[in-house]
């Protein structure tokens, strides 16, 4: 009888246990409140994620068949975006640890994009309920940016050569470069520059590397400025003083009236709306 007793004793605390478990879940998944992964534990997860999609291409050989990776984390709180940033954007950052794991792997990361958004609520269709993560392939016979209404950025030249004199840009990532369409030394298309200096055009446009600077949208419609590894480097002009953009760094929100220096050539934020 007194087994029995601690049978049906066990199979309560069991069930307690499994019903403690799914509402824990569902709160994190809601929230990201106590019981969601730490924000190295996330990034650790992204980078194994990421790294899933290395395939085999033959004779001992492997790559990484996209050229963007878009990340969309979960930070429904101020403080819970910031602690996420600290790892995200930190000393070793997210982008860095993505290009590292795959070029140990032995694929090639010449030209890849890694983007990092952030939501205050999750999507039912997110690879994780706090995260999710987007391997994409973009050629020049595919629209290489995605658009989403509002929040547009205007854009003038104000030294260098470029298709257009001033931009009006409804994208949510923006490749500056000199030049339109970017391949490696194998003459694959790894890259589309929406603002393209023109390539042999004097002096000024030299100073733009090829791959040189992207802006991507935020949420809330916030715009923020990365090097992409440039050679003569990124800056942002802001009521006459300069700031440094460092190269696979965290990037700087740009504001109405800012001036992008990119080598020696420069743009004018027009408007942010």
């Amino acid at each position: 009888m007194l087994k029995k007793i601690n049978d049906v004793f066990e199979k309560a605390r069991r069930l307690e246990a499994t019903i403690a478990e799914r509402v824990e879940g569902a709160a994190t998944r809601v929230t990201g409140g106590p019981g969601a992964r730490e924000p190295l534990d996330t990034a650790h997860a992204i980078v194994d994620l990421v790294a899933r999609e290395i395939q085999a291409t033959g004779r001992g050989h492997r790559g990484f068949p996209f050229n963007q990776v878009r990340i969309t984390l979960l930070a429904p709180t101020p403080r819970a975006k910031a602690r996420l940033q600290a790892v995200i954007d930190g000393p070793d950052p997210l982008r860095d640890r993505i290009t590292s794991r795959l070029a140990t792997a032995g694929c090639d990361v010449d030209g890849l994009m890694v983007t990092v958004a952030y939501a205050t609520k999750a999507k039912a269709d997110w690879v994780q309920p706090d995260f999710d993560v987007e391997c994409l392939r973009v050629d020049a016979r595919e629209v290489p940016l995605v658009t989403s209404p509002g929040h547009r950025l205007g854009l003038r030249v104000l030294a260098g050569e470029t298709v257009s004199a001033s931009y009006d840009l409804d994208a949510d990532t923006v490749t500056i470069g000199r030049g339109t369409e970017i391949a490696d030394d194998r003459g694959r298309l790894i890259r589309v520059n929406l603002i393209a200096f023109t390539d042999g055009a004097g002096d000024i446009n030299a100073t733009v590397s090829r791959l040189h600077a992207h802006v991507t949208r935020e949420v809330g419609g916030t715009w923020r400025i990365f090097d992409d590894g440039s050679a003569q480097g990124t800056m942002v002009v802001r009521q006459g003083r300069g700031h440094v953009v460092s190269q696979w760094g965290r990037g700087i929100v740009l504001r109405s009236g800012d001036e992008i220096v990119l080598g020696r050539a420069r743009l004018s934020v027009t408007a942010i709306a």
